[in-house]
């Protein structure tokens, strides 16, 4: 078992992430509105533990490149594959995204940015996570923070990248980060 101190054991964290996604996959209570806040409430507790583990266990050295590390990337990348991706989107809209940033945070400090990456392209209808975020007047200095934490060649990605899309006869097309659609002509 792998832990850092006596008061934090991983396991029983990681347990608990999974036991807590594994409800959020069965949420059904009839109701949509229910559906949502349980969902939301779900979301946050899934974040809220995955961030516990990165402050408390792969913050040290020795466990990087460890199972943990392994573990730990696995299960966020599978969180933002297509079918759980919308996770990240419920947890943004609880407290203006608090807990989904700070956890964004932690993974840059860290150095995840494949799995930052892989939760940015998350996303609904026409634009990825990220557009969401950078677009969110009340979270905007937050996001800035965290983006400035990003190593500068992935900022600039991002920054250069085009979301574009036809909607019947009309073509649309706006910056990833901060933009919001402008029909084309």
């Amino acid at each position: 078992m792998e832990s850092v101190n006596k008061s934090f054991d991983v396991n029983e964290v990681f347990s608990g992430v999974e036991k807590s996604f594994e409800k959020y996959n069965s949420v059904d209570s009839g109701s949509i509105f229910e559906d949502a806040k349980l969902c939301k409430a779900l979301s946050v507790e899934v974040v809220s533990g995955l961030t516990d583990i990165l402050k408390n266990v792969l913050s040290k050295p020795k466990f990087e490149k460890s199972e943990i590390a392994n573990r730990f990337c696995e299960f966020v990348d599978m969180l933002s594959n297509r079918e759980n991706g919308v996770l990240w989107s419920f947890a943004m809209k609880v407290k203006d995204g608090e807990v989904l940033i700070s956890f964004l945070k932690e993974l840059a400090t860290k150095g995840f940015i494949s799995q930052i990456d892989k939760i940015f392209r998350c996303g609904g209808y026409r634009h990825p996570l990220v557009n969401d975020l950078s677009c969110n007047p009340r979270i905007k200095n937050e996001f800035n923070e965290l983006f400035s934490m990003l190593p500068e060649d992935y900022r600039d990605k991002l920054s250069g990248e085009i979301i574009s899309y036809q909607d019947g006869d009309k073509d649309y097309a706006y910056p990833l980060i901060g933009g919001s659609a402008l029909m084309g002509f």
